[in-house]
Protein backbone atom coordinates (compact mmCIF):
# COMPACT_ATOMS: atom_id res chain seq x y z
CA UNK A 1 0.00 0.00 0.00
CA UNK A 2 1.49 3.39 -0.56
CA UNK A 3 1.76 5.89 2.24
CA UNK A 4 0.66 9.72 1.12
CA UNK A 5 3.40 12.04 2.76
CA UNK A 6 4.01 15.63 2.83
CA UNK A 7 6.94 16.08 0.51
CA UNK A 8 9.19 18.73 2.47
CA UNK A 9 11.74 21.30 1.01
CA UNK A 10 14.98 18.87 3.12
CA UNK A 11 13.58 16.14 1.47
CA UNK A 12 14.04 17.40 -1.93
CA UNK A 13 17.21 18.66 -1.82
CA UNK A 14 18.63 15.88 -0.21
CA UNK A 15 17.23 13.21 -3.16
CA UNK A 16 18.45 15.91 -5.41
CA UNK A 17 21.32 15.67 -5.06
CA UNK A 18 23.04 12.32 -5.17
CA UNK A 19 20.94 12.34 -8.69
CA UNK A 20 22.15 15.26 -9.71
CA UNK A 21 25.65 14.60 -8.66
CA UNK A 22 25.52 11.03 -10.51
CA UNK A 23 23.76 12.61 -13.85
CA UNK A 24 26.46 15.51 -14.24
CA UNK A 25 29.42 13.20 -14.47
CA UNK A 26 29.36 12.27 -17.59
CA UNK A 27 29.02 15.64 -19.25
CA UNK A 28 31.67 16.91 -16.98
CA UNK A 29 34.16 13.92 -18.02
CA UNK A 30 33.32 15.10 -21.34
CA UNK A 31 33.66 18.81 -20.67
CA UNK A 32 37.75 18.10 -19.06
CA UNK A 33 37.95 16.03 -22.40
CA UNK A 34 37.39 18.87 -24.35
CA UNK A 35 39.49 21.13 -22.48
CA UNK A 36 42.38 18.23 -23.11
CA UNK A 37 41.21 17.75 -26.53
CA UNK A 38 41.98 21.82 -27.31
CA UNK A 39 45.56 21.47 -27.06
CA UNK A 40 45.29 19.60 -30.11
CA UNK A 41 43.03 21.83 -32.37
CA UNK A 42 39.51 23.73 -32.99
CA UNK A 43 39.30 20.86 -35.71
CA UNK A 44 40.14 18.39 -32.78
CA UNK A 45 37.06 19.75 -30.44
CA UNK A 46 34.78 19.70 -33.22
CA UNK A 47 35.11 15.94 -34.51
CA UNK A 48 35.24 15.04 -30.41
CA UNK A 49 31.80 17.14 -29.91
CA UNK A 50 30.05 15.77 -33.13
CA UNK A 51 30.73 12.23 -32.11
CA UNK A 52 29.35 13.01 -28.44
CA UNK A 53 26.57 14.17 -30.01
CA UNK A 54 25.94 10.65 -31.45
CA UNK A 55 26.45 8.94 -28.50
CA UNK A 56 23.74 11.54 -26.90
CA UNK A 57 21.31 10.07 -29.73
CA UNK A 58 22.07 6.51 -29.00
CA UNK A 59 21.85 7.26 -24.89
CA UNK A 60 18.63 8.41 -25.70
CA UNK A 61 16.90 5.71 -26.86
CA UNK A 62 18.12 3.78 -24.03
CA UNK A 63 17.28 6.58 -21.67
CA UNK A 64 13.35 6.13 -23.06
CA UNK A 65 13.57 2.01 -22.62
CA UNK A 66 15.07 3.43 -18.49
CA UNK A 67 12.23 5.95 -17.61
CA UNK A 68 9.50 3.38 -19.90
CA UNK A 69 10.97 0.40 -17.64
CA UNK A 70 10.81 2.54 -14.16
CA UNK A 71 7.85 3.42 -14.74
CA UNK A 72 6.73 -0.77 -14.53
CA UNK A 73 8.91 -1.48 -12.04
CA UNK A 74 8.14 1.42 -9.45
CA UNK A 75 4.52 -0.24 -10.33
CA UNK A 76 5.20 -3.55 -9.48
CA UNK A 77 6.70 -2.70 -6.39
CA UNK A 78 4.03 -0.94 -5.12
CA UNK A 79 2.03 -3.91 -5.49
CA UNK A 80 4.72 -6.22 -3.68
CA UNK A 81 5.56 -7.81 -6.79
CA UNK A 82 8.99 -7.69 -6.57
CA UNK A 83 9.78 -10.93 -8.34
CA UNK A 84 8.17 -9.24 -12.08
CA UNK A 85 10.53 -6.34 -11.34
CA UNK A 86 13.39 -8.14 -11.26
CA UNK A 87 12.14 -9.77 -14.67
CA UNK A 88 11.05 -6.38 -16.33
CA UNK A 89 14.64 -5.11 -15.30
CA UNK A 90 16.49 -7.72 -16.31
CA UNK A 91 14.05 -7.98 -19.56
CA UNK A 92 15.24 -4.21 -20.23
CA UNK A 93 19.50 -4.67 -19.30
CA UNK A 94 19.12 -7.26 -21.92
CA UNK A 95 17.04 -5.65 -24.78
CA UNK A 96 19.29 -2.47 -24.41
CA UNK A 97 22.32 -4.66 -24.77
CA UNK A 98 21.09 -6.73 -27.76
CA UNK A 99 20.45 -3.40 -29.41
CA UNK A 100 23.11 -1.94 -28.59
CA UNK A 101 25.18 -4.73 -30.08
CA UNK A 102 23.46 -3.72 -33.43
CA UNK A 103 23.98 0.08 -32.90
CA UNK A 104 27.42 -0.65 -32.64
CA UNK A 105 28.10 -2.77 -35.62
CA UNK A 106 25.95 -0.13 -38.06
CA UNK A 107 28.53 2.84 -36.61
CA UNK A 108 31.72 0.77 -37.63
CA UNK A 109 30.01 0.50 -41.14
CA UNK A 110 29.24 4.02 -41.14
CA UNK A 111 32.95 5.07 -39.82
CA UNK A 112 33.94 5.94 -43.92
CA UNK A 113 30.75 8.14 -44.38
CA UNK A 114 31.74 9.88 -41.28
CA UNK A 115 35.08 10.11 -42.13
CA UNK A 116 33.93 12.25 -45.56
CA UNK A 117 31.87 14.72 -44.21
CA UNK A 118 35.26 15.06 -40.95
CA UNK A 119 37.79 14.42 -44.00
CA UNK A 120 38.92 18.43 -44.23
CA UNK A 121 39.53 18.44 -40.58
CA UNK A 122 42.47 16.72 -40.89
CA UNK A 123 42.66 15.42 -37.45
CA UNK A 124 45.29 12.73 -36.72
CA UNK A 125 43.97 8.92 -35.84
CA UNK A 126 40.45 9.91 -36.14
CA UNK A 127 39.88 6.44 -38.08
CA UNK A 128 41.23 4.59 -34.96
CA UNK A 129 39.02 6.90 -32.60
CA UNK A 130 36.16 6.28 -34.26
CA UNK A 131 36.65 2.37 -34.34
CA UNK A 132 37.16 2.44 -30.85
CA UNK A 133 34.01 4.11 -30.05
CA UNK A 134 32.14 1.85 -32.20
CA UNK A 135 33.87 -1.24 -30.09
CA UNK A 136 32.89 0.41 -26.51
CA UNK A 137 29.51 1.25 -27.02
CA UNK A 138 27.40 -2.06 -26.34
CA UNK A 139 29.72 -1.79 -22.79
CA UNK A 140 28.99 2.13 -22.31
CA UNK A 141 25.08 1.09 -23.06
CA UNK A 142 25.07 -1.89 -20.82
CA UNK A 143 26.37 0.67 -18.01
CA UNK A 144 23.96 3.47 -18.96
CA UNK A 145 21.32 1.46 -18.48
CA UNK A 146 21.95 -0.13 -15.62
CA UNK A 147 22.82 2.38 -13.58
CA UNK A 148 20.15 4.67 -14.96
CA UNK A 149 17.21 2.20 -13.87
CA UNK A 150 18.77 1.44 -10.26
CA UNK A 151 19.15 5.71 -9.82
CA UNK A 152 15.16 5.68 -11.35
CA UNK A 153 14.07 3.19 -8.54
CA UNK A 154 15.77 4.98 -5.82
CA UNK A 155 19.56 3.61 -5.61
CA UNK A 156 21.11 7.12 -6.63
CA UNK A 157 23.95 6.46 -4.28
CA UNK A 158 25.13 3.13 -5.92
CA UNK A 159 24.62 4.55 -9.42
CA UNK A 160 26.71 7.38 -8.27
CA UNK A 161 29.20 5.38 -7.01
CA UNK A 162 29.79 3.41 -9.91
CA UNK A 163 29.56 6.15 -12.39
CA UNK A 164 32.10 7.96 -10.47
CA UNK A 165 34.28 5.28 -10.54
CA UNK A 166 34.36 4.93 -14.37
CA UNK A 167 34.67 8.83 -14.42
CA UNK A 168 37.98 8.88 -12.43
CA UNK A 169 39.08 5.69 -13.83
CA UNK A 170 38.76 7.78 -17.46
CA UNK A 171 39.99 10.93 -16.69
CA UNK A 172 42.79 9.49 -14.53
CA UNK A 173 43.92 7.65 -17.89
CA UNK A 174 43.51 10.45 -19.93
CA UNK A 175 45.89 12.48 -17.92
CA UNK A 176 48.54 9.82 -17.74
CA UNK A 177 49.09 10.12 -21.70
CA UNK A 178 48.62 14.27 -21.11
CA UNK A 179 51.79 14.56 -19.31
CA UNK A 180 53.67 13.67 -22.89
CA UNK A 181 51.98 16.37 -24.58
CA UNK A 182 53.42 16.26 -28.12
CA UNK A 183 52.36 12.04 -27.99
CA UNK A 184 48.86 13.11 -27.13
CA UNK A 185 49.05 16.57 -29.67
CA UNK A 186 49.93 13.59 -32.15
CA UNK A 187 47.42 11.07 -30.71
CA UNK A 188 44.84 12.66 -28.37
CA UNK A 189 41.57 11.57 -29.94
CA UNK A 190 42.50 8.11 -30.06
CA UNK A 191 43.68 7.53 -26.90
CA UNK A 192 40.02 9.51 -25.40
CA UNK A 193 38.85 6.34 -27.23
CA UNK A 194 41.01 3.93 -25.10
CA UNK A 195 40.49 5.73 -21.97
CA UNK A 196 37.00 5.92 -22.59
CA UNK A 197 36.67 2.00 -23.42
CA UNK A 198 39.14 0.71 -20.52
CA UNK A 199 36.84 2.72 -17.98
CA UNK A 200 33.58 1.67 -19.01
CA UNK A 201 35.01 -2.29 -19.08
CA UNK A 202 36.08 -1.69 -15.68
CA UNK A 203 32.58 -0.67 -14.88
CA UNK A 204 30.99 -3.64 -16.85
CA UNK A 205 33.47 -5.71 -14.21
CA UNK A 206 31.88 -4.03 -11.44
CA UNK A 207 28.29 -4.32 -12.19
CA UNK A 208 28.46 -7.74 -12.78
CA UNK A 209 30.57 -8.46 -9.69
CA UNK A 210 27.84 -6.08 -7.48
CA UNK A 211 25.32 -8.11 -9.16
CA UNK A 212 26.19 -11.70 -8.51
CA UNK A 213 26.57 -10.46 -4.54
CA UNK A 214 23.49 -8.96 -4.40
CA UNK A 215 24.49 -5.64 -3.73
CA UNK A 216 21.33 -4.12 -5.31
CA UNK A 217 17.67 -4.55 -4.71
CA UNK A 218 16.90 -4.83 -8.34
CA UNK A 219 18.11 -8.50 -8.97
CA UNK A 220 19.70 -9.03 -12.66
CA UNK A 221 18.67 -12.78 -14.02
CA UNK A 222 20.81 -13.99 -16.41
CA UNK A 223 18.37 -16.71 -17.58
CA UNK A 224 16.10 -13.66 -18.81
CA UNK A 225 19.07 -13.07 -21.68
CA UNK A 226 18.84 -15.82 -23.06
CA UNK A 227 14.97 -16.64 -22.94
CA UNK A 228 12.82 -13.16 -23.24
CA UNK A 229 9.67 -13.39 -22.91
CA UNK A 230 7.43 -11.77 -25.36
CA UNK A 231 5.08 -9.90 -23.52
CA UNK A 232 7.30 -8.06 -20.78
CA UNK A 233 8.82 -6.81 -23.78
CA UNK A 234 5.94 -5.55 -25.27
CA UNK A 235 4.97 -3.87 -22.06
CA UNK A 236 8.49 -2.05 -22.50
CA UNK A 237 8.34 -0.59 -25.73
CA UNK A 238 4.59 0.09 -25.44
CA UNK A 239 5.32 2.19 -22.07
CA UNK A 240 8.33 3.47 -23.67
CA UNK A 241 7.15 4.06 -27.38
CA UNK A 242 5.79 7.69 -26.66
CA UNK A 243 8.65 8.30 -24.25
CA UNK A 244 11.02 6.98 -26.77
CA UNK A 245 9.59 9.19 -30.06
CA UNK A 246 9.40 12.25 -27.72
CA UNK A 247 13.11 11.96 -26.82
CA UNK A 248 14.60 10.75 -30.05
CA UNK A 249 12.92 13.56 -31.80
CA UNK A 250 14.39 16.21 -29.52
CA UNK A 251 17.96 14.42 -29.87
CA UNK A 252 17.36 13.91 -33.56
CA UNK A 253 16.90 17.79 -33.77
CA UNK A 254 19.91 18.37 -31.72
CA UNK A 255 21.88 16.07 -33.88
CA UNK A 256 21.00 17.61 -36.89
CA UNK A 257 21.82 21.35 -35.64
CA UNK A 258 25.42 19.92 -34.68
CA UNK A 259 25.52 18.43 -38.22
CA UNK A 260 24.22 22.02 -39.88
CA UNK A 261 26.81 23.57 -38.13
CA UNK A 262 29.69 21.15 -38.80
CA UNK A 263 28.42 21.81 -42.76
CA UNK A 264 30.23 25.75 -42.33
CA UNK A 265 33.25 25.68 -41.03
CA UNK A 266 35.19 23.24 -38.37
CA UNK A 267 34.83 26.89 -35.98
CA UNK A 268 31.58 27.25 -35.98
CA UNK A 269 31.18 23.25 -35.18
CA UNK A 270 33.79 23.37 -32.37
CA UNK A 271 32.46 26.83 -30.95
CA UNK A 272 28.87 25.33 -31.27
CA UNK A 273 29.72 21.78 -29.51
CA UNK A 274 31.96 23.92 -26.70
CA UNK A 275 28.34 26.14 -25.57
CA UNK A 276 26.26 22.57 -26.40
CA UNK A 277 28.27 20.50 -24.27
CA UNK A 278 28.46 23.06 -21.12
CA UNK A 279 24.26 22.95 -21.86
CA UNK A 280 24.82 19.16 -21.62
CA UNK A 281 26.43 19.72 -18.26
CA UNK A 282 23.86 21.97 -16.82
CA UNK A 283 20.62 19.85 -18.29
CA UNK A 284 21.60 17.26 -16.54
CA UNK A 285 21.18 18.99 -12.99
CA UNK A 286 17.54 19.72 -14.13
CA UNK A 287 17.20 16.22 -15.16
CA UNK A 288 18.11 15.21 -11.25
CA UNK A 289 15.65 18.11 -10.10
CA UNK A 290 13.31 16.30 -12.62
CA UNK A 291 13.85 12.83 -11.71
CA UNK A 292 13.60 13.55 -8.10
CA UNK A 293 9.96 15.20 -9.02
CA UNK A 294 9.18 12.13 -10.87
CA UNK A 295 10.13 9.35 -7.40
CA UNK A 296 8.93 11.60 -5.10
CA UNK A 297 5.25 12.09 -7.14
CA UNK A 298 2.52 9.04 -6.43
CA UNK A 299 4.28 9.90 -2.71
CA UNK A 300 2.69 13.06 -2.29
CA UNK A 301 -0.54 14.08 -0.63
CA UNK A 302 -0.67 17.45 -2.33
CA UNK A 303 0.74 17.28 -6.18
CA UNK A 304 0.27 20.86 -7.11
CA UNK A 305 2.20 21.85 -3.88
CA UNK A 306 4.72 19.30 -4.58
CA UNK A 307 5.24 20.76 -7.86
CA UNK A 308 5.71 24.74 -6.39
CA UNK A 309 8.36 23.09 -4.12
CA UNK A 310 10.39 21.55 -7.11
CA UNK A 311 9.70 24.65 -9.14
CA UNK A 312 11.22 27.13 -6.32
CA UNK A 313 14.20 24.32 -6.20
CA UNK A 314 14.31 24.91 -9.90
CA UNK A 315 14.40 28.74 -10.28
CA UNK A 316 16.66 29.24 -7.71
CA UNK A 317 18.95 26.86 -8.96
CA UNK A 318 18.96 28.27 -12.67
CA UNK A 319 19.77 32.05 -11.16
CA UNK A 320 22.74 30.51 -9.79
CA UNK A 321 24.25 28.89 -12.95
CA UNK A 322 23.04 31.72 -14.79
CA UNK A 323 25.34 34.17 -12.16
CA UNK A 324 28.33 31.86 -11.91
CA UNK A 325 28.21 31.67 -15.89
CA UNK A 326 28.22 35.27 -16.44
CA UNK A 327 30.74 36.05 -13.82
CA UNK A 328 33.11 33.85 -15.18
CA UNK A 329 32.79 33.53 -18.66
CA UNK A 330 35.59 34.75 -19.60
CA UNK A 331 37.70 31.79 -17.66
CA UNK A 332 35.16 29.17 -19.14
CA UNK A 333 36.32 30.68 -22.80
CA UNK A 334 39.82 30.47 -21.79
CA UNK A 335 39.37 27.02 -20.82
CA UNK A 336 38.38 25.65 -23.70
CA UNK A 337 41.29 27.73 -25.33
CA UNK A 338 44.44 25.83 -25.43
CA UNK A 339 45.08 24.74 -29.02
CA UNK A 340 47.83 26.11 -30.76
CA UNK A 341 47.29 28.50 -33.41
CA UNK A 342 49.67 26.98 -36.54
CA UNK A 343 46.71 24.94 -37.03
CA UNK A 344 45.05 27.83 -38.08
CA UNK A 345 44.95 31.60 -39.01
CA UNK A 346 44.63 34.03 -36.39
CA UNK A 347 41.12 34.89 -37.32
CA UNK A 348 39.90 31.82 -36.82
CA UNK A 349 40.89 31.45 -33.01
CA UNK A 350 39.51 34.74 -33.14
CA UNK A 351 36.03 34.09 -34.11
CA UNK A 352 36.28 30.95 -32.21
CA UNK A 353 36.20 32.64 -29.10
CA UNK A 354 33.45 35.25 -29.89
CA UNK A 355 31.22 32.09 -31.53
CA UNK A 356 31.33 30.50 -27.94
CA UNK A 357 30.81 33.86 -26.35
CA UNK A 358 27.68 34.57 -28.29
CA UNK A 359 26.21 31.03 -28.35
CA UNK A 360 26.83 31.31 -24.48
CA UNK A 361 24.69 34.49 -23.57
CA UNK A 362 22.11 33.02 -26.17
CA UNK A 363 21.87 29.66 -24.16
CA UNK A 364 21.28 31.19 -21.18
CA UNK A 365 18.54 33.78 -21.75
CA UNK A 366 16.60 30.67 -22.19
CA UNK A 367 17.73 28.01 -18.85
CA UNK A 368 14.56 28.63 -17.11
CA UNK A 369 12.72 27.58 -20.20
CA UNK A 370 14.72 24.76 -20.07
CA UNK A 371 14.70 23.53 -16.56
CA UNK A 372 10.93 24.22 -16.91
CA UNK A 373 10.46 21.59 -19.73
CA UNK A 374 12.54 18.85 -18.17
CA UNK A 375 10.74 19.60 -14.74
CA UNK A 376 6.99 19.47 -16.05
CA UNK A 377 7.54 16.43 -18.45
CA UNK A 378 8.44 14.31 -15.65
CA UNK A 379 5.08 15.62 -13.87
CA UNK A 380 3.61 14.60 -17.14
CA UNK A 381 4.87 11.21 -17.68
CA UNK A 382 3.87 10.32 -14.11
CA UNK A 383 0.69 11.42 -15.41
CA UNK A 384 0.92 8.95 -17.88
CA UNK A 385 0.49 12.23 -20.60
CA UNK A 386 2.83 10.86 -22.99
CA UNK A 387 0.95 11.37 -26.05
CA UNK A 388 0.67 15.02 -25.38
CA UNK A 389 4.88 15.28 -24.84
CA UNK A 390 5.33 13.34 -28.31
CA UNK A 391 2.99 15.31 -30.32
CA UNK A 392 4.30 19.15 -28.90
CA UNK A 393 7.96 17.84 -29.33
CA UNK A 394 7.07 16.71 -33.00
CA UNK A 395 5.49 19.85 -33.57
CA UNK A 396 8.56 22.07 -32.26
CA UNK A 397 10.82 19.80 -34.09
CA UNK A 398 9.78 20.21 -37.49
CA UNK A 399 8.56 23.80 -37.12
CA UNK A 400 11.58 24.88 -35.24
CA UNK A 401 14.11 23.00 -34.95
CA UNK A 402 14.02 21.42 -38.86
CA UNK A 403 12.43 23.77 -41.18
CA UNK A 404 13.41 26.90 -38.56
CA UNK A 405 17.20 25.79 -38.46
CA UNK A 406 17.32 25.33 -42.02
CA UNK A 407 15.94 28.64 -43.16
CA UNK A 408 17.78 30.49 -40.47
CA UNK A 409 21.45 29.19 -41.12
CA UNK A 410 20.55 29.66 -45.18
CA UNK A 411 19.78 33.38 -45.05
CA UNK A 412 21.51 34.72 -41.69
CA UNK A 413 25.20 35.29 -41.33
CA UNK A 414 25.61 34.60 -38.20
CA UNK A 415 25.44 31.00 -37.69
CA UNK A 416 26.39 30.35 -34.25
CA UNK A 417 23.67 32.85 -33.12
CA UNK A 418 20.87 31.58 -35.22
CA UNK A 419 21.24 27.93 -33.97
CA UNK A 420 21.19 29.02 -30.19
CA UNK A 421 18.03 31.30 -31.49
CA UNK A 422 16.52 27.88 -32.56
CA UNK A 423 17.28 25.87 -29.38
CA UNK A 424 16.01 28.63 -27.39
CA UNK A 425 12.78 28.93 -29.18
CA UNK A 426 12.38 24.91 -29.43
CA UNK A 427 12.55 24.94 -25.81
CA UNK A 428 10.12 28.09 -24.63
CA UNK A 429 7.47 26.34 -27.21
CA UNK A 430 7.92 23.33 -25.10
CA UNK A 431 7.81 24.42 -21.49
CA UNK A 432 4.84 26.96 -22.33
CA UNK A 433 2.64 24.03 -23.54
CA UNK A 434 3.74 21.20 -21.37
CA UNK A 435 3.02 23.73 -18.26
CA UNK A 436 -0.26 24.37 -19.57
CA UNK A 437 -1.03 20.88 -20.15
CA UNK A 438 0.51 20.05 -16.26
CA UNK A 439 -1.95 22.88 -14.77
CA UNK A 440 -4.65 21.77 -16.45
CA UNK A 441 -4.64 18.30 -14.81
CA UNK A 442 -4.11 19.94 -11.33
CA UNK A 443 -2.09 18.00 -10.24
Amino acid sequence: MNKMKEIRHKDLVKKSLPIAADMVLLPLVWLIEIYLISYISIAAIGIFGLIAQIIILISTFFFTLNTGSSILILKSKEDNNTEYANHIFSHTIAVAFYFSLIIGILFYLSIPSIEKLILKTKVPSVNSFLKIVAITIPVMSFNFIYTGLIRSCGEGNKSFGINLIISIINLAALLFYFHNKELFIKNGIKIAGFCLMFSNIVGFILIVFFSVIDFFNLKLKVVDFIKLRPEIIKKIFKRSFYIGTEQLLWASGQTYLTFLAGIFSPVILASHNIVRSIQSFITMIYQGIGINFFVHYNDAIDKSKLLKKVLLHTFITVILIILIIIIFHNFVITFFSNFNENYYKKIDSVKYIQYIKEGLFVMLSFQFFKALNIIVSYGLKKADELKWLTRVTLISTILFVLIGGFLGTKFFHNKIIVIWIIIGIDEIFKSIMNFYKLKKEEL
